[in-house]
């Protein structure tokens, strides 16, 4: 949130608009789902787009109090609900799980893909491409500084699948402009999403 903040205060955008495009991009590939639990939803982008329908309920949890307070303030609509913490099951039942761009964010991700898999019996999880451009493509750690791991299609892949019977995985052909098309475990597109069905 500090880092939104600042970028504002300096005459950038507030959010990044690639990462707008992506929770448009998700958004879209919610399907049928009635009551989605959103983890890291940072400052509502996601809730606030998906519960545009109002058949669909977002509980939206944010660890970063001035984040959850912004959305709360700014990205309010009677069928999100802004929680500043963890989630249960007890608070669904969920029918799908969306975290995005968290996973590379968390150092023991397979504790929080288990947390995942546990809410909800679907997911939609991006990440990004750790093969996307010659920076990010190194055995050594991120660039980011705030990325603690990023993976390839295939090693996204392969992880979510100790989680998941099935996943399709997805990218978007344009990072700057909603939209998703189906990619291989050999893909460099970026970001990834993937649509995890069925916990093991």
């Amino acid at each position: 949130m500090r880092d939104k903040l600042a970028r504002a205060a300096r005459g950038e955008p507030f959010e990044w608009p690639d990462i707008l495009a992506l929770n448009s991009t998700v958004a879209r590939m919610i399907g049928p789902a009635t009551h989605i639990v959103e983890l890291g939803g940072g400052t509502g982008a996601f809730a606030w787009e998906a519960a545009q329908n109002d058949t669909v309920r977002v509980t939206c949890s944010e660890f970063d109090p001035a984040a959850h307070d912004w959305a709360s303030q700014h990205r309010a609509r009677a069928n999100i609900r802004y929680v500043n913490g963890p989630v249960s099951r007890d608070d669904g039942p969920f029918d799908l799980l969306v975290a995005i761009e968290v996973v590379e964010h968390v150092a023991d991700y397979g504790g929080f893909l288990g947390t995942c898999a546990s809410l909800a019996p679907r997911a939609l999880i991006t990440t990004p491409n750790k093969l996307r451009n010659a920076d990010t493509a190194t055995i050594g750690p991120p660039p980011y500084y705030q990325h603690v791991r990023e993976w390839t299609a295939g090693e996204f892949y392969w992880v979510l699948r100790l989680f998941y019977q099935e996943v399709a995985l997805f990218a978007m052909p344009d990072p700057y402009r909603a939209g998703a098309v189906p990619v291989t475990v050999l893909d460099a597109g970026s970001p990834l999403i993937a649509d995890c069905r069925h916990p093991v």
